[in-house]
């Protein structure tokens, strides 16, 4: 079990839908909105970009692969990590987390502060309980709160 503090907003439903606006292209949002500015090179950056990417060395904003064994730019990172990193340095954005991987959206899971999007079902990550608060966002009025991730995939079950 993962014992995190703070809130993880999760909004199920269409974009047009929701009072408040959706980043949705994460590629994007990362290039123009963090990648170069040195003030987001926190550990925690560094941290998710290892743990996600699996980066063997990271020197400013050049990475190794640990895939091909050479340093490229973090403009090549994968889009879950892209999206893992918006949530990470933006906690007050909506962030669209369905291309994400089941590592990106664990390590997303896991942080201080998030506000992440699904269109329409809430993934089942099996053998991860992330205790912490939720609150999950149905359409633009409605919103239930849990405290497990367990528990809000629960209530999406039913709806199944």
């Amino acid at each position: 079990m993962i014992d995190t503090r703070g809130t993880i907003d999760i909004y199920v439903g269409y974009e047009h839908e929701l009072k408040q606006i959706v980043v949705m292209n994460n590629n994007s949002w990362f290039s123009y909105n963090i990648f170069n500015n040195n003030e987001w090179l926190t550990p925690e950056f560094i941290r998710l970009v290892y743990i996600i990417d699996g980066a063997k060395e990271i020197k400013g904003w050049n990475i190794k692969s640990a895939i091909t064994d050479t340093y490229t730019d973090m403009l090549h990172l994968s889009t879950g990590c892209k999206t893992a990193l918006n949530c990470l340095c933006y906690p007050d954005k909506i962030f669209n987390v369905m291309e994400c991987g089941e590592n990106a959206l664990i390590e997303i899971l896991r942080l201080p502060k998030a506000k992440i999007y699904f269109r329409d079902i809430v993934p089942l990550l099996l053998f991860v309980d992330v205790k912490r608060d939720f609150t999950l966002h149905l359409g633009s009025d409605t919103e239930e709160h849990y405290t497990s991730y367990n528990e809000l995939v629960g209530r999406v079950c039913e709806w199944l």
